[in-house]
């Protein structure tokens, strides 16, 4: 049909995000797309660089020390270019280790998650009983503290 369209949200209250057991995924397309995007022209500089090191015009043998400066500008031209692939890459490996270091804590942080009892009435959170000692029994917690206990229990409190 012309004129429809689909939308679908999800909608997170502010005590569920409070509480979450996890901090958000971030994703890593963007910077990886980046990062190809950005090797293309290193790629045309390398490549410019390697034919210009075999082919010399007009010279049938050229000197030493020629090639080698040749070689020495060239290469850090291309590590130059090269340079913004480099850190877009480096970004995308941060961003994979944090998201599978919030992957591995996740059964451990959501264990004690849902052990957790929020009270509607004076607005903080406490366990009933636990089984870890680092964690208080019965005592209030603010939405802030019990988050923070259960990142520190999934490992990624201070990611």
């Amino acid at each position: 049909m012309i004129g429809t369209a689909v939308t679908e949200r999800t909608q997170t209250t502010q005590l569920a995000a409070a509480t979450r057991y996890t901090p958000p995924l971030v994703s890593t397309a963007r910077p990886m797309a980046l990062g190809l995007l950005m090797t293309v022209p290193a790629l045309v500089v390398l490549i410019t660089m390697v034919s210009y090191l075999f082919a010399h015009p007009g010279v049938d043998h050229p000197a030493i020390i020629d090639t080698i400066t040749s070689v020495v500008f060239g290469s850090a031209f291309v590590l130059a270019v090269a340079s913004p692939a480099v850190i877009a890459f480096g970004l995308v490996r941060s961003r994979v280790r944090r998201n599978s270091l919030i992957c591995q804590g996740r059964p451990a942080a959501y264990a004690l998650w849902s052990a957790g009892m929020y009270c509607h009435r004076c607005g903080f959170c406490y366990w009933p009983t636990t089984s870890d000692p680092r964690i208080p029994a019965r005592q209030p917690l603010s939405t802030s503290q019990f988050r923070w206990a259960v990142w520190n229990a999934g490992g990624y409190a201070h990611v």
